[in-house]
């Protein structure tokens, strides 16, 4: 059976670092960010984050002793989650939970350090209201969730093997490969995933199928696939690539396993690569341009065998 070429020679894989880099680019762009931010969830929140230095201006709080420190420190944090990279969705989130923590202490420090003024009762009131404030506002304008793409089918242990049996007969190119992501709910990393994953079937449906699997619900899949679906497990989320109803590669891999299948006949040592499963590190792992490609290849070709028939 033939497999995906991963890399071709000479220049793929300078070609392979260029598409990831620009993919980034795209993900992480301005327009992208402004499309996030004009939604409740995060205007809501920014108005909350501007009132500390809206009260700082009109006097209602001091300016506290530390207060450089504390931002610094802020800044710090947020930094390191936009390092990270995994997902716009979790970079924002991240940004307004640090920015909202960072203000809980500030109006700590700013209420205690002018203590000879209104004793600690001032302190407890300004934190209570400020957390009245952050209440209402989850209750109003929870954290968006991502939409989801019509072009995402979800399986049962049942429906799951059947899918894969019948692309391993199908003779049907539309049918040669499927992109499974193996989730569970409790999972962060599965939330932020969802709208990553969303995105790619728009663009990639017709050359490959994606489909998305509850391990914590079907246990029995996450055993066929050596997945360990635990607390501390490395492997949640896991995506593999299918053709022709045989796995090819997953993500995240063991470091000898790099755009190879899991090997069950070798120790089980959960030596797994971090990943973080952005939009442009799926797309280069898997190599879904070329799939692409191959498959307009494949189409253009059938149609022009029927018009010489």
């Amino acid at each position: 059976m033939n497999t995906v070429a991963i890399n071709d020679s000479g220049g793929s894989v300078s070609g392979n670092r260029s598409k990831k880099d620009e993919e980034l680019s795209v993900e992480v762009g301005v327009r992208r960010v402004f499309k996030h931010l004009k939604q409740r969830y995060y205007i809501l929140n920014s108005f909350i984050i501007l009132g500390y230095p809206l009260f700082r201006y009109c006097g209602v709080l001091v300016k506290p002793k530390n207060e450089g420190m504390i931002l610094y420190i802020s800044f710090f944090m947020i930094l390191l989650k936009i390092l990270k990279k995994r997902n716009l969705d979790m970079v924002l989130t991240g940004i307004l939970f640090n920015l909202k923590l960072c203000i809980g202490i500030l109006i700590y420090y700013s209420t205690t350090d002018s203590i000879y003024q209104g004793s600690m009762k001032k302190c407890f009131t300004y934190l209570s209201i400020y957390a009245l404030t952050n209440a209402i506002a989850f209750v109003l304008c929870p954290q968006p969730r991502p939409k989801n793409s019509n072009h995402v089918q979800y399986f049962n242990q049942i429906t799951y093997k059947d899918a894969l049996h019948h692309s391993m007969n199908s003779k049907d190119v539309k049918d040669k490969f499927w992109l499974m992501e193996l989730f569970t709910t409790w999972s962060p990393q599965c939330v932020y995933l969802a709208s990553t994953f969303s995105d790619l079937s728009i663009k990639y449906h017709r050359a490959v199928n994606f489909g998305k699997v509850d391990i914590s619900r079907w246990k029995s899949i996450a055993y066929d696939h050596n997945i360990d679906d635990s607390v501390n497990s490395k492997q949640i989320p896991t995506i593999i690539l299918f053709e022709n109803g045989k796995e090819i590669m997953r993500l995240p891999h063991r470091k000898d396993e790099y755009q190879k299948a899991y090997d069950k006949s070798k120790p089980d040592d959960r030596s797994f690569v971090p990943s973080n499963l952005t939009s442009s590190e799926i797309i280069s792992y898997f190599n879904l341009d070329q799939l692409k490609t191959n498959y307009k290849k494949s189409i253009k070709e059938s149609r022009n065998n029927k018009k010489n028939k």
